[in-house]
């Protein structure tokens, strides 16, 4: 008895390091590798949830599907854009002449971005086109902003041009 339990032992640590078990040998356990999300083909309707619980998501409807790298959140990037309110006037725009695209640090509440874009932005990769509808919670909400009536649901197409 002692024998063949001492040739399963023997068996058992002959085969731990073929089985990803440790052979002493100093070796590191492999890094868990992250891999981004698929791009999302153009006509393709989603929704994103804002960062904490509790709000309406953001509905995005994909205009052109980028290729390019993957905004994660403290991602410094530029985007162009075109912001209203629903059934309003454009209030504001990176495509107006004399303009360029908007540079910003996305995913932390940087000033300049409502929150429900800044939700958005970072699953977006360069090259994306995408049109936002933001609920009013997410956007201006019931104070409103310069040229934005209060408790607006704003819809602004944003095309994240670069990921730095």
């Amino acid at each position: 008895m002692r024998v063949l339990f001492a040739a399963a032992l023997v068996a058992a640590l002959a085969l731990a390091p073929a089985c990803g078990g440790s052979s002493g040998g100093g070796q590191k356990p492999a890094e868990p590798i992250q891999t981004a999300p698929p791009a999302r083909p153009a006509g393709t309707k989603f929704t994103i949830d804002y960062f904490s619980p509790g709000f309406a998501p953001v509905q995005v409807e994909v205009l052109r599907a980028g290729s390019g790298k993957l905004a994660k959140i403290g991602a410094e990037v530029q985007m162009h854009y075109v912001a209203r309110a629903v059934g309003q006037e454009p209030y504001a725009s990176s495509r107006q002449a004399g303009s360029s695209p908007k540079d910003a640090v996305v995913g932390v509440g940087q000033m300049g971005i409502v929150p429900g874009w800044d939700a958005a932005a970072v699953h977006m990769r360069e090259g994306d086109l995408w049109k936002l509808t933001i609920p009013a919670e997410l956007g201006y909400g019931d104070k409103g902003g310069p040229k934005v009536p209060p408790n607006s649901v704003l819809e602004i197409e944003v095309e994240m041009v670069s990921v730095k």
